[in-house]
């Protein structure tokens, strides 16, 4: 959450306690490995669509 809310903070304000690149590629991160984690589910067939 932390990073999401610094990411914001950038976009409005133009700075933020870290810096935009560092809070952009953990966002990204996140945003990939539960896109990967959520297509494993679905192709176990542990979840149904």
């Amino acid at each position: 959450m932390f990073w999401m809310v610094q990411v914001e903070r950038i976009g409005f304000l133009g700075q933020g306690d870290v810096g935009a690149l560092w809070a952009l590629a953990v966002v990204w991160g996140l945003a990939a490995a539960l896109t990967t984690w959520s297509a494993v589910l679905f192709a176990s067939g542990r979840l149904k669509p």
